[in-house]
């Protein structure tokens, strides 16, 4: 889904990173037309430039995941550690949804 199509007149969408690893660059040309905003975030960028606040803002993230107030997104498909190679295979496929899961292998 287009996330500007889905946008309020005068909203705001925050973009962190390229985890779906996008080529293609955003027309922003709608978001004009709707005065919303756009506010963007590239972790790797920010961990070069700045590492003391990427340091505190992960903390913070941390720290708000164990408190309940966020909740981590793990996609549905769970590979044993044999299948490390596999996992990755799917995480490069763009498919995934969230984190990927790799356990131990007992």
């Amino acid at each position: 889904m287009n996330p500007i199509a889905a946008l309020a007149y005068r909203g705001r969408i925050s973009w962190f990173g390229n985890a779906g690893r996008d080529t293609d660059r955003p027309n922003i040309w709608p978001l004009m037309e709707k005065n919303g905003q756009l506010n963007v975030l590239f972790l790797a960028m920010e961990q070069s430039r700045n590492p003391d606040r990427t340091y505190e803002l992960i903390a913070g993230i941390i720290q708000r995941v164990g408190a309940g107030e966020l909740r981590g997104v793990v996609d549905d498909q769970v590979f044993a550690l044999a299948d490390a190679g596999e996992a990755h295979r799917y995480a490069e496929t763009g498919k995934a949804f969230g984190r990927i899961i790799i356990v131990p292998s007992s």
